[in-house]
């Protein structure tokens, strides 16, 4: 392998990994939120998981 392919392999592993690190903290945060709104109607008295 060439220098210039050995670049453009590591650079799609690590825009990979970028890809990979952003969804995950998309997934968190989704559920985190999901969580609160989920304290918050019960909160109200909304009957919620019973």
């Amino acid at each position: 392998m060439t220098n210039e392919t050995k670049i453009y392999i590591l650079s799609a592993l690590v825009m990979l990994a970028v890809g990979y690190a952003c969804l995950m903290i998309g997934l968190d945060r989704e559920i985190e939120r999901e969580k609160l709104q989920t304290q918050s109607w019960k909160d109200q008295g909304y009957p919620i998981g019973e």
